[in-house]
């Protein structure tokens, strides 16, 4: 499915002249990226993205942030981490949801690869505040890793309580 999402989004995107409305659907683009392990491709995308965006402070920081996101996979740990701090602090000053999804995201992964699962569980938990249940499996690694497993237990029971509710409650198909 990511593939089908990046076609798409590039099908869409040779159409279309909307800045702000091309900006969300690059981010849904970089994010099926994110999840297809397409990391350089991820940063080919946002250093394109980020020329098309020259003047609004809001995509350019959701950008940088995607960019830092993918830094974690492909630079040194401690280059990721000041990327993504830098790219943290661009999105909160801008107020534009996705960039501070991608930030918080790309603090997280970064604090995880240098093994500071404490920090990384900070973050974790504020994206999840953010974007939903879709990172609450990142919430729940950082505290397995902590050695924290009746934290991760009751994380990971209530997800599966809220699962079966949501199930019961949808009719058949």
């Amino acid at each position: 499915r990511a593939n089908d999402t990046i076609a798409a989004a590039d099908r869409l995107l040779a159409t279309m002249d909307d800045v702000e409305m091309a900006g969300q659907i690059e981010a849904h683009a970089i994010k099926a990226l994110w999840h297809n392990g397409g990391f350089a491709e991820m940063t080919e995308r946002t250093d394109r993205a980020l020329q098309l965006v020259a003047g609004r402070a809001d995509l350019a920081a959701r950008f940088r942030a995607a960019r830092a996101l993918a830094s974690t996979r492909l630079a040194d740990a401690d280059a990721a981490v000041e990327e993504a701090d830098t790219a943290l602090a661009l999105a909160r000053a801008s107020g534009d949801h996705d960039a501070l999804a991608f930030g918080l995201q790309a603090a997280g992964e970064a604090a995880h690869t240098q093994r500071r699962h404490q920090v990384a569980l900070t973050y974790f938990r504020e994206l999840r505040t953010v974007s939903g249940i879709s990172y609450l499996a990142d919430e729940i690694m950082q505290l397995q890793l902590l050695d924290r497993y009746d934290h991760a237990q009751l994380l990971l029971d209530a997800a599966r309580a809220d699962c079966s509710s949501t199930a019961d409650a949808l009719p058949p198909s």
